[in-house]
């Protein structure tokens, strides 16, 4: 699984990681994806933004994973969840790491509901 965040024209991603065994071996029921040593972190970005929220663009953060194991006609990365954050919302970087920012994800129509990309 990995994490895109696209902002206007742009888009980064996060590094892949592998599900985790120990929690489900069972690829129908809810996993967890650990992103351990900083392959949760998108690179820093910096982005030139109007003052005024209505003229600001909204951020896209997307789940994607491997579907192959639960949709056996899938192959590759398919986008399973996304959540649109308003540019406000979201906090300035200040050089340091913080605490995590939590988000529940709104998952895609098209696959099925045992299918949940969580927070």
């Amino acid at each position: 699984a990995y994490v895109t965040a696209a902002f206007g024209t742009t888009m980064k991603k996060t590094k892949s990681t592998e599900r985790d065994p120990d929690i489900h071996n069972d690829p129908a029921k809810p996993g967890r994806f650990g992103f351990q040593d900083g392959r949760g972190r998108i690179s820093t970005w910096t982005q030139m933004i109007p003052t005024e929220p209505e003229n600001q663009y909204d951020m896209i953060i997307s789940v994607w994973a491997d579907m192959g194991s639960i949709l056996p006609m899938s192959k590759g990365f398919q986008r399973i969840g996304f959540k649109r954050v308003k540019v406000s919302e979201i906090k300035d970087w200040e050089g340091e790491s913080g605490a995590p920012t939590w988000l529940t994800c709104r998952p895609m129509a098209h696959l099925p509901t045992s299918v949940q990309p969580g927070a």
